[in-house]
């Protein structure tokens, strides 16, 4: 649906969080490449370059270190379907923010590189658990409607030291 507009508008229409402006300079900086090549010259396109289906865009960060985390991932249950994990606490599942790479979504995806695990429900970084991914997207949609319609059970945890005043 994007195809055909210049690569500013469309880094500004995926991006609305970050200002015109600041895409101006990461273009500048050469901290836009086009392809899979981080390390060519001629792989920084120009911000009125029209954007194409297939094409690949990668922003570089500067300086960015992301926080330590757990990603000790145990492996709980495989099958042609399904891959159900054990997720640490601090260990988000999407990227965002400072988290691009020390992420459930992103190991799971070194592990499984043939293919596209997809989450059935989520959890929160700070919190430990079991997580359910699908392997096909024929799964996907009939496993996240069984979540999305409390139709699995889950039982929570928690470790609390002292007495709630409540």
């Amino acid at each position: 649906r994007f195809a055909g507009m210049q690569l500013i508008d469309w880094l500004c229409a995926m991006n609305p969080s970050n200002a015109r402006s600041f895409w101006e300079s990461a273009a500048q900086e050469g901290r836009i490449v086009f392809g899979p090549y981080l390390d060519s010259a001629d792989n920084r396109p120009a911000l009125e370059r029209i954007v194409k289906e297939g094409e690949r865009y990668i922003y570089i960060e500067r300086h960015c270190v992301e926080p330590e985390v757990d990603g000790r991932i145990e492996i709980l249950y495989e099958d042609e379907a399904l891959v159900i994990v054990s997720k640490p606490a601090g260990l988000p599942v999407h990227p965002g923010g400072r988290f691009h790479r020390n992420t459930l979504t992103y190991l799971l995806g070194q592990a499984y590189r043939h293919e596209k695990l997809r989450l059935a429900h989520r959890l929160d970084a700070e919190t430990s658990g079991v997580v359910v991914l699908t392997r096909k997207q024929a799964y996907a949609a009939p496993v996240q409607k069984q979540f999305h319609q409390c139709q699995v059970s889950k039982l929570y945890l928690a470790l609390v030291q002292g007495h709630p005043s409540w």
